[in-house]
């Protein structure tokens, strides 16, 4: 079953107002507006003053909403709010923030009234601004939904900022793994260029998606499951179209992805299967380590490296079980409830 006709039956796309974004400016900064597309984009560098001791700028410390991907929101904030003092304000009431893996850039969300904006920040005093209304389809660019540009990754030589476009809706259904972002672009820290990674999408449930932590793959699903090796464009498809997939998780080496799969039963509409698969990088295959009929799996994040955390969820009285994976054995172990 394909995810757009899942929503079609079961969801309610409906624009709510999106508390992570607050009030800023940015008036001395270089903007990077697309001109047709956002594609091969140059922005020109605009140096700002410096922080100084005599002159500490604000702490952009956001609201704890964790990040789309919760892989960041385990940082300590206090850690966070730290490496924040030591860069130029972006706004004068930033949003949420992200830093660079080596602390050398900051990326911040800012609005300014109606003016929605992603700006990126280093310790030297260069501001870029990425405006959300350029990185939308055509048709949502007047009426500038709620939502805005969030980062989705940074490189560990941090060359590159990959940064994502999200439409705040709401919404459910059996098999449903969240509404994703709409598209996904890169920034190139160096030469200062904007690519298009992941095209707009003009579907509410957009993408999917999840790197690596080498950098190495992106791994995305719509209404495929497919995996990218970003240096070379080359893509593999991984599951086809015939189910739901979710929760895409990898391994810390890179070698593995788990993902959860979900089939609807289109007369009940609720989760007819559901199956945990982990995918190898090495020898190309898919395993599936647990499925269950009439519920459905999902992987849940909990910052060990080391392991997944499986929920069982019962499709009708929605009572959960837990089970963990352990990545280096393979094995599935239940985890009892108090």
């Amino acid at each position: 079953m394909k995810r757009g006709d899942m929503n079609l039956k079961t969801t309610i796309g409906c624009i709510i107002v999106a508390s992570i974004l607050i009030s800023c400016k940015a008036n001395d900064v270089s903007m990077i507006i697309p001109s047709s597309s956002p594609e091969g984009i140059v922005v020109t560098e605009t140096p700002t003053p410096k922080a100084t001791s005599t002159s500490k700028p604000k702490t952009p410390f956001s609201t704890k909403t964790p990040d789309f991907y919760a892989t960041s929101s385990e940082i300590a904030y206090e850690k966070k709010e730290t490496q924040a003092a030591g860069f130029p304000a972006p706004c004068e009431e930033p949003g949420r923030y992200e830093i660079s893996p080596n602390g050398n850039w900051m990326a911040v969300n800012c609005t300014d009234n109606e003016n929605v904006t992603l700006v990126v920040v280093n310790k030297e005093g260069i501001k870029w601004t990425l405006q959300y209304s350029d990185y939308l389809p055509v048709e949502e660019q007047g009426s500038l939904p709620m939502g805005g540009l969030y980062v989705a990754h940074w490189t560990d030589n941090e060359k590159y900022l990959y940064f994502y476009t999200y439409i705040s809706v709401s919404g459910g259904g059996p098999c449903f793994y969240g509404y994703g972002p709409i598209g996904l672009f890169r920034l190139n820290l160096i030469n200062r260029v904007v690519t298009t990674v992941l095209p707009l999408r003009d579907a509410f449930d957009g993408y999917l998606f999840s790197f690596s932590p080498d950098s190495k793959y992106l791994a995305y699903s719509t209404d495929k499951l497919i995996v990218r090796e970003i240096s070379t464009g080359v893509e593999k498809l991984i599951a086809s179209e015939d189910m739901v997939h979710g929760d895409l998780t990898w391994s810390q080496d890179g070698s593995q992805l788990a993902y959860a799969s979900c089939e609807t039963d289109m007369d009940t509409l609720v989760e007819k299967s559901s199956s945990i698969e982990i995918y190898s990088m090495n020898n190309k295959t898919a395993q599936t380590i647990m499925a269950s009929d009439g519920n459905l799996l999902r992987i849940n994040y909990t910052g060990d490296e080391n392991t997944l955390q499986i929920e069982k969820r019962d499709a009708l009285t929605w009572n959960s079980s837990y089970y963990v994976f352990d990545w280096s054995t393979g094995k599935v172990k239940s985890i009892p409830m108090p």
